[in-house]
């Protein structure tokens, strides 16, 4: 079996689950881009890409969403429910909304 095969067959445990949300909330744009600005991709960090582009000299990259991963590790530990979410948010755009 190759090594994509083995690690398909094997089932993601729910602290696996857990570390892929952490990786990705903790994701730095940062840690792809050398000291002269080029975009350099390491194993162990591509989990974090979304997506990746090469069209000539021209490189483009954008990593999963942090604050999409952040709420999912917030609701899974009771920080939020999805109802105190949306009233959360509506709550803090009002204000914003009658300017």
């Amino acid at each position: 079996m190759t090594d994509i095969g083995e690690k398909l067959a094997l089932p993601i445990s729910a602290l696996e689950v857990l570390a892929h949300l952490s990786q990705i909330a903790r994701g730095d744009i940062g840690d792809f881009i050398d000291d002269t600005g080029h975009i350099t991709l390491a194993r162990g960090n591509t989990i974090l890409v979304k997506r990746y582009r090469k069209r000539g000299n021209t490189t483009a990259i954008e990593l999963f969403s942090a604050l999409d991963a952040l709420k999912m590790l917030a609701q899974y530990h009771g920080l939020i429910s999805r109802h105190k979410q949306r009233q959360t948010t509506k709550q803090t755009l009002e204000p914003l909304l009658r300017i």
